[in-house]
């Protein structure tokens, strides 16, 4: 199976049964039958699945850790923003449990090129790309400061506007409801 990621259009060999081993979303998608990925599955040897408004980097990173290429995941190149294009896409194909234990070598990364910087001195996108990233990776403590530090500094008025909207509109309804409800 082939990806075509990205408005760049980046190509990515796969193996569909890992794809779907790794991810609910792609176990779904692929069943024959079901979905015209897998109908396309059933009918020919290679198929092709477009994800135009996938972050190619990211999903070439989760693609090499759910194909055991450890050696292409590249700790050093780790960045806040690709931790947040890599948390955008294990909550959207719902694939938590398969790349771990990795998140924690990427925070722990991030932390040593101080790209995660002080919560009290954090500006409010900063924060909300923060809380997005700990969400959906599971860092509970580093969530918890943030979803604190939010709460705290934040006016309704922020949340309508600039890159705290964006970060904001990508956690769950129900944590979206927690922090308007304070």
């Amino acid at each position: 199976m082939k990806l075509v990621v990205g408005g760049e259009r980046v190509e990515m060999d796969v193996v569909p049964q890992v794809m779907a081993n790794a991810s609910s979303v792609f176990r779904c998608m692929l069943q024959p039958d079901r979905f015209a990925e897998g109908q396309n599955m059933s009918q020919t040897e290679s198929f092709i699945i477009t994800l135009p408004e996938d972050d190619a980097s990211a999903m070439r990173i989760l693609c090499d850790i759910f194909h055991l290429r450890s050696k292409e995941v590249l700790l050093q190149e780790m960045t806040s923003d690709t931790m947040a294009n890599l948390a955008t896409l294990v909550d959207k194909y719902d694939c938590a449990a398969a790349i771990q234990p990795w998140p924690k070598l990427w925070l722990s990364q991030a932390q040593s090129q101080q790209e995660q910087s002080n919560v009290k001195s954090a500006s409010l996108g900063e924060i909300g790309k923060w809380i997005h990233i700990s969400c959906h990776l599971g860092f509970e403590e580093h969530f918890r400061q943030c979803t604190s530090a939010l709460i705290s500094r934040a006016s309704s008025t922020d949340f309508r506007q600039g890159p705290l909207l964006l970060d904001y509109r990508k956690l769950s309804q129900s944590l979206q409801s927690r922090f308007a409800a304070r």
